[in-house]
């Protein structure tokens, strides 16, 4: 039996933890953002925080995207292109309802495109569905909702559109002013 004063058992055991951290990556009891973070300290050294806006938490990090979600953020993307250009995003609307949602697009676009910037929240993965909080923002106008996507076929498709359009102003079509 080796016999070891309180002050040698508190180092000892620091040591141990430690150990355990460095051999698993996570401590005990760790959390999942803690482990997001020790994610984003190996890929980003020398930045001192993840990304996050104070309403929706941690932002999605485009720079270093997650494979598991970085194709769907991508037809997240592709809708907002088509929103600004005044377009129904149709091709990326899943099948099942696409009728309804291009109809409230459509609705929504019915004076042009959308003046609007948008981040999204970190997604969050449940099988072959993610949801996406966003934040609109335009014309000193600020907003949050969420996107819900299903991949069906390798493919990822907007399932439901939770954000409100209306607010935004219509990009104005300069396409006249030309001589």
């Amino acid at each position: 039996m080796i016999f070891m004063s309180e002050s040698r058992q508190a180092v000892l055991l620091i040591v141990l933890m430690a150990q355990s951290v460095f051999l698993s990556g996570l401590a005990p009891g760790q959390s999942p953002a803690e482990e997001q973070w020790l994610n984003f300290m190996k890929i980003n050294p020398g930045i001192p925080r993840i990304p996050e806006d104070k309403k929706m938490g941690l932002l999605a990090d485009r720079r270093n995207p997650d494979a598991l979600w970085e194709s769907a953020l991508i037809v997240c993307d592709s809708a907002f292109e088509s929103i600004r250009k005044g377009e129904v995003p149709g091709e990326v609307i899943l099948p099942d309802v696409r009728v309804p949602l291009t109809l409230s697009f459509s609705r929504a676009l019915s004076g042009g495109g959308k003046d609007i910037s948008h981040r999204y929240a970190l997604p969050r993965r449940d099988g072959d569905r993610i949801s996406v909080q966003v934040r609109l923002s335009g014309d000193g106008k600020v907003s949050y909702g969420f996107i819900f996507l299903a991949r069906r076929e390798e493919k990822w498709f907007i399932d439901q559109w939770m954000l409100d359009l209306s607010d935004y102003p219509d990009i104005e079509n300069n396409s006249n002013t030309g001589n």
